[in-house]
């Protein structure tokens, strides 16, 4: 599940959950990080988060320096779904 959170001084918290089936994370050409969410177990149904090159990079740079040394817990082998 991703949870967005809209906050605004004052304001009460807008929240929105995006959930599904299975999770792909992918990084493209252009140096974007995107994150899929597929609804159910057919790929006919889903939402893209795709971050801009420069929060993409701020976000690998983080892993890389912050969160390298924990322990990684195990990922479920899932099969290639194409886009």
């Amino acid at each position: 599940m991703i949870e967005i959170i809209e906050r605004k001084e004052g304001v009460r918290n807008q929240k929105r959950y995006i959930s599904g089936w299975k999770v792909q994370v992918s990084y493209n050409d252009w140096g974007h990080i995107a994150v899929r969410v597929i609804h159910n177990d057919t790929p006919m149904e889903d939402t893209l988060v795709v971050f801009d090159k420069k929060t993409s990079e701020r976000i690998i740079h983080f892993c890389q320096n912050k969160i390298s040394h924990v322990d990684r817990l195990p990922v479920d082998d899932f099969e290639d779904i194409p886009f």
